[in-house]
């Protein structure tokens, strides 16, 4: 792949072993692909976002959404009656969407993580892990779903939250006294380093967080 190909590119996700590139018209994938999760699908309009979750990928566009690989929990199958999608979603064998109507989500649900708990309003952020999502709203953060490492028990001193990333059993925010995270602790990966400052960005893989601050990226 050429430089003025990646120049083109709009956005990356990965899944669990395979990798998305997106541009405007087309998902680009490599990888494993036992599921069809890396075939590499043409013909989006628009392409605004890309997600992979485990084994499956969706794509947002100007007409919708559309997702491609495993869909034995039926995480593939976009519900009919989406509107005016903003957001999606991917996590191990779910996947979630917001739209006018607020946050929907399809697919595995052993663990509760497709069931959307009520009264949440005006979702500013969607993220979803292994086997649970979280939202920023108005009222704070809310997640539901997996809570066997504690990655949905939201710790009390959440101060003004700007941002989310999930992991695959832990969650982090940043607030207004920086980088904050809980869950699966077998790893260290809910552990921010001390003297991490100025985070701009926040993102997590499997059993990792990253950070963007001022100069440098760290994980």
């Amino acid at each position: 792949m050429g430089a003025v190909q990646l120049l083109q590119v709009l956005a990356l996700s990965a899944g669990f072993q395979h990798t998305c590139i997106l541009k405007s018209d087309q998902a680009i994938c490599f990888g494993r692909n036992d599921y069809g999760q890396s075939e590499s699908i043409k013909g989006f309009r628009q392409a605004k976002q890309l997600v992979s979750g485990g084994t499956h990928n969706c794509v947002l566009d100007d007409d919708g959404v559309w997702c491609w690989g495993n869909e034995t929990n039926k995480q593939t199958d976009v519900p009919a009656g989406l509107k005016n999608v903003r957001e999606i979603a991917a996590g191990s064998g779910h996947t979630c969407a917001l739209d006018d109507e607020g946050v929907k989500c399809w697919g595995y649900n052993y663990y509760g993580q497709t069931d959307v708990p009520p009264g949440i309003k005006n979702v500013r952020q969607l993220v979803a892990g292994a086997n649970h999502n979280c939202v920023l709203d108005d009222d704070g953060v809310k997640c539901w779903g997996n809570n066997s490492s504690g990655q949905i028990s939201l710790p009390a001193n959440l101060k003004n939250v700007r941002k989310l990333s999930t992991g695959w059993s832990h969650t982090c925010a940043l607030d207004d006294e920086g980088v904050k995270c809980w869950g699966m602790r077998n790893i260290a990966n809910v552990e921010p380093p001390t003297d991490l400052k100025n985070v701009k960005i926040i993102d997590s893989g499997g059993n990792f967080t990253c950070a963007v601050n001022d100069q440098n990226m760290l994980c």
